[in-house]
């Protein structure tokens, strides 16, 4: 079944919230039992976004359009014309498609608004703040007047935020605390974070991206208490006391900003600093093989279903339809009626030059026909190229053809010779444009 640009983008999206919930469901099965490392959040946002990329020369497998293997020539005794595509109801899908981009983009930039603003105030409150300076190594350290979490803030140049209630702590605290946002300063968390806020605005359409979102920061202090603990040699007993005191402080706090990486996140349940504790002590690795084959596995397994069943969820790569023949003269129009055809509708455009003259192929594709057996005698030697989206062109009467069946054509690649070969009053391109199975009016795309 060949599916239009709406219907497409339609079923593109459902298996994309599909695939991303399902990679979701099973990755957080492996992460209550397992340390992941943020890496493997990568790895899963990647693959779930594999519906949405197209692949090389994806097209939707066709067959060959029903009307050409009747035995009348270029119409079919009870054809109406009818059957052409109205261009209304195009009209009318291009305009919901239209209106649904507008609000995609209207949300998306008031999303990014909404964050630079709140980044805006951040920088507002981190200027009211007092520089704390531990030592010369350490990185330039403000204490704030609120009550928060310690964190890294700063894309390019870090800083490291301090709550009101950071001098009060033990100094052995305060080096845990230090230590744990230079940790993430020196793994690039502060970036990553900020990264993986702009990714979850894109795809806001997609709830699951942006559990993936905090799935991933979860992962990363794993990851941040793994090294500070071990790297610094740390008590871990002193480190989870640390943790609790931050909590403590915190739990009341309504302190809240978008793209940072906090020390104990206020939005984290209390199972997962449960298990944030427990892995302090007691952790389980996931070997890296079998990351690698689950990944290996998901990503052979959603290519090869959008290989095989997904349509291309946009138009044709180009942005216009080549000419079949230079410098064009029609001698016949899309359902002319003439005596020749016994007055009936023509089913094509004939394209007048001389013998000889190159015929081009309207747009990339691969070649279903190539020969003069195929299809009825009359076409004589006739090429058959299936195209993105629903379409597929045919020229007909040539008198040499130079492409083969399965080539792969690109727009404007040469694929044979103008003739009078089959049934033809003289040279002549008889070219035919099919959509969905149904032809429709060369003229119509040709002028895209």
């Amino acid at each position: 079944m060949e599916l239009n640009l709406q219907e497409g983008i339609l079923i593109t999206l459902l298996f994309w919230f599909v695939t991303s919930f399902a990679i979701y469901f099973v990755a957080t099965k492996i992460q209550k039992k397992y340390v992941t490392s943020p890496s493997f959040w990568w790895g899963c946002l990647f693959i779930s976004i594999m519906p949405l990329l197209p692949l090389p020369y994806q097209l939707v497998e066709q067959t060959i359009p029903a009307v050409l293997t009747l035995p009348t020539f270029y119409l079919v005794e009870n054809y109406v014309s009818s059957q052409s595509i109205p261009v209304s109801h195009t009209r009318i899908g291009d305009f919901i498609l239209g209106f649904v981009v507008f609000i995609y983009i209207a949300v998306v930039l008031c999303k990014l608004w909404l964050l630079r603003k709140q980044c805006q105030q951040l920088n507002v409150l981190l200027s009211k703040g007092r520089i704390w300076t531990v030592d010369k190594q350490t990185k330039k350290a403000i204490i704030l007047s609120s009550t928060h979490s310690p964190f890294v803030y700063g894309f390019f140049k870090p800083v490291i935020a301090l709550p009101n209630y950071f001098p009060t702590l033990s100094v052995e605290q305060q080096q845990i605390l230090m230590q744990h946002e230079l940790t993430h300063i020196e793994h690039n968390d502060h970036r990553s974070v900020f990264i993986w806020r702009i990714i979850a605005i894109l795809f806001w359409i997609n709830p699951s991206i942006r559990k993936y979102e905090v799935a991933y920061i979860k992962s990363m202090e794993h990851r941040c208490d793994y090294f500070t603990v071990n790297v610094n040699q740390i008590n871990p007993t002193e480190y989870a006391k640390t943790l609790l005191t931050c909590l403590g402080y915190t739990k009341m706090s309504s302190f809240s900003e978008s793209g940072i990486a906090y020390f104990s996140d206020l939005g984290l349940s209390m199972n997962d600093y449960k298990q944030r504790f427990t892995w302090l002590f007691h952790s389980k690795t996931l070997e890296s093989k079998v990351i690698y084959s689950l990944a290996a596995i998901s990503f052979l397994s959603i290519a090869a279903f959008k290989l095989h069943a997904l349509p291309l969820i946009h138009k044709s790569s180009e942005l216009s339809w080549h000419l079949p023949v230079s410098n064009i003269k029609i001698s016949s129009n899309f359902d002319d009626v003439h005596k020749v055809r016994k007055l009936k509708p023509h089913k094509g455009t004939d394209f007048m030059a001389i013998e000889g003259t190159a015929v081009f192929s309207t747009l990339s594709g691969k070649v279903k026909i190539a020969d003069a057996k195929s299809l009825h005698a009359n076409y004589g030697n006739v090429v058959l190229v299936q195209h993105r989206n629903g379409y597929q062109t045919l020229y007909a009467h040539l008198s040499e053809i130079k492409v083969k069946e399965g080539q792969w054509l690109t727009k404007g690649e040469l694929l044979g010779n103008v003739g009078k070969t089959g049934k033809a009053t003289g040279p002549h391109l008889h070219f035919e444009v099919f959509q969905r199975q149904t032809r429709i009016d060369p003229m119509t795309v040709l002028g895209k």
